[in-house]
């Protein structure tokens, strides 16, 4: 009876270490696809592909948490957006907060334009 319950722990030992195995492997060929992506020779006409400024760029775009900065000011921006009511006086407390934060995301968007 005893013998019919008992697990083969070391075979799912095994297992478990060739999921792992295989997660890591498609781990690294994403960040391989992400490191093979190509620029073109020059940025703007004139930024070389190998100049300090244009490098320290492409790994801001390349760090994960860049793009998730540029979701959470989306989503803000929306908040924003959807907070505005056009029936308040533009000299109200909300409305002047509102105004000051439609500058900021836009000069966050600008500079991440910038930045891609």
């Amino acid at each position: 009876m005893i013998g019919r319950y008992s697990r083969n722990y070391s075979s799912e030992k095994v297992q478990d270490s060739e999921d792992f195995a295989a997660k890591i492997k498609r781990v690294q060929s994403k960040k391989f696809a992400l490191r093979s992506t190509s620029y073109t020779g020059k940025s703007l006409g004139c930024i070389p592909l190998h100049n300090a400024f244009r490098q320290q760029c492409i790994n801001i775009i390349r760090s994960p948490h860049f793009e998730t900065f540029v979701l959470v000011m989306i989503t803000a921006n929306c908040l924003a957006l959807a907070v505005s009511d056009p029936t308040i006086p533009d000299n109200s407390g909300v409305n002047k907060h509102l105004s000051y934060a439609e500058y900021f995301f836009t000069t966050i968007f600008f500079l991440e334009m910038c930045i891609k």
